[in-house]
């Protein structure tokens, strides 16, 4: 059984379990550069040591204003220079060094510091005596690893270059928490054309193979989209997901619209009734031709040749939009706690 698990908030509150969440997750947008009702994609993760904001596109700082969450910023993870992604981060700098009198700190990749530090400094005009108002800390620490004490949190950060845009900086970032000696990550992918899980496989073995020890302890939020944009194909398609579901089974998707969601669904629909016509056809014909055979041998053979002829009709990217949830449906506020352990005592 799953130690940890991963709730709406307000199914959490409902329920009232008598246990604290472990990690709060508030996503202040789902959606894509052009998703205009869904938000920039940005999310706040918050501990009970403190709180992480990741991305800071131009539709989140007022939706920070409105939730009264500005305040309880720690630290801003950057996972790339995209507008979509930093549109509104300068307005929050100047909230909390003007208002809070705060230095922001900002956390990112290496190759990516000196992007975001031109952009604060020349395009938006953090320099002379603003030049201390944030510091960018690239670090990327061992393994790559970080351990934030303050945070009592150890976070990796996933170097995705070229899996975006050639040539172009993004990362995607690991937290890792433990409760009761076991471990619990947190994976988000950023902006990126193939499953970061793949990319962790690759490049980042030792925390694979700790991802891999407890699968279900592993909660990835990945961006995915039913457009191919060509001729980049920057984004994840959600049928690239499928072999990452196979042993990751808690993956919610972003980075998309509602109607994209619905249109990957109906098309599944469409082609799952195609699929069942097909199957019943071949069955229909099997079961007629098993009548004419005389002998074990070659009815068996004849099913095994039907059952070929059916897997080929089988399409592994109708599959994964079952597996993989759409954070639009799931909610947007979520927590994750541990499963509430029940004591029975027996009376004789």
């Amino acid at each position: 059984m799953p130690k940890f698990f991963l709730k709406s908030r307000l199914n959490s509150l409902l329920k009232n379990t008598g246990k604290s969440p472990i990690v709060e997750i508030n996503f202040l947008g789902t959606g894509g550069a052009f998703d205009l009702s869904e938000k920039n994609s940005s999310v706040i993760i918050k501990t009970a040591a403190g709180t992480i904001l990741i991305d800071c596109g131009s539709t989140v700082y007022s939706e920070l204003q409105a939730k009264k969450i500005v305040e309880s910023i720690d630290y801003i993870f950057i996972t790339h220079c995209h507008e979509d992604h930093i549109g509104s981060l300068s307005t929050l700098i100047y909230h909390k060094y003007f208002g809070q009198k705060q230095i922001v700190k900002i956390e990112c990749i290496p190759s990516l510091k000196p992007q975001l530090e031109m952009y604060l400094e020349d395009v938006c005009g953090h320099t002379g005596a603003l030049e201390n108002s944030f510091i960018v800390n690239s670090a990327p620490g061992i393994l790559p690893r970080i351990l934030f004490e303050d945070l009592n949190m150890i976070v990796h950060k996933i170097d995705t270059t070229n899996l975006h845009y050639k040539d172009y900086p993004t990362s995607g970032f690991v937290f890792n928490f433990r409760k009761g000696g076991e471990d619990l990550f947190i994976v988000y992918s950023g902006d990126i054309n193939r499953p970061i899980i793949e990319v962790i496989r690759d490049n980042y073995s030792t925390l694979y193979e700790s991802l891999l020890k407890t699968p279900e302890n592993v909660f990835i939020f990945h961006e995915a989209t039913a457009r191919s944009y060509p001729p980049f194909f920057p984004h994840c398609e959600y049928q690239k997901l499928e072999e990452t579901a196979k042993t990751f089974p808690n993956i919610y998707t972003y980075h998309h619209s509602q109607e994209e969601t619905k249109s990957v669904l109906k098309e599944f629909k469409t082609a799952k009734m195609k699929l069942d016509l097909v199957k019943k056809a071949i069955d229909s014909e099997l079961n007629k031709k098993l009548t004419l055979l005389k002998t074990h041998e070659l009815q068996e053979k004849l099913r095994v040749q039907a059952k070929r002829l059916i897997d080929t009709f089988t399409e592994d990217f109708y599959k994964a939009p079952l597996k993989v949830q759409d954070l639009n449906l799931v909610g947007r506020e979520l927590v994750i706690q541990e499963e509430m352990s029940l004591n029975i005592n027996k009376t004789t």
